[in-house]
């Protein structure tokens, strides 16, 4: 469902509720874990009442990420798929366009989608001139084209 990174948390549900996990997490490289159990983060939020809020906004953002992620998934057009996901990854936008950084593997893993069609489907774009396909990531240069896009989808 997601790919996470330094600094991030997994298995949240487990301290609001006595249900079994719902996720396994298998780390691409050497990681470094703090375990927390329940009774520790009742306790700590009895001190500290602001980490409940940031966790809940997590939550709402990871709740939020999964429900496009299903609407995505039950696309069954693979172009939609993977525009999509490049619209939701942007990252820095500048009068030069907007960042987004991919990597076709954890596409190819996360859309269910083969790395040609991914790259017909950029390729498609970049003859348009709405994006540019760089080594690690994607330039999206036609900003208006990016926002009409991303408005279109909101739901």
């Amino acid at each position: 469902l997601a790919y996470l990174g330094a600094g991030e948390y997994i298995g949240e549900m487990a301290l609001f509720g006595n249900k079994m996990r719902t996720a396994t997490v298998i780390a691409e490289e050497e990681t470094n874990v703090l375990v927390l159990r329940k009774n520790d983060f009742q306790k700590l939020t009895e001190t500290a009442p602001h980490i409940i809020v940031g966790l809940m906004k997590t939550l709402s953002e990871r709740y939020i990420h999964t429900d496009k992620q299903l609407y995505n998934l039950m696309t069954s057009n693979y172009e939609k798929r993977v525009i999509n996901y490049i619209c939701e990854k942007c990252e820095t936008v500048t009068d030069k366009g907007i960042d987004v950084s991919i990597a076709i593997e954890e596409m190819k893993a996360l859309l269910n989608i083969t790395k040609d069609d991914i790259i017909k489907v950029l390729e498609f774009y970049e003859k348009r001139r709405h994006l540019k396909i760089m080594e690690d990531k994607v330039k999206i240069s036609d900003k208006m084209w990016w926002i009409r896009y991303k408005k279109s989808r909101e739901f």
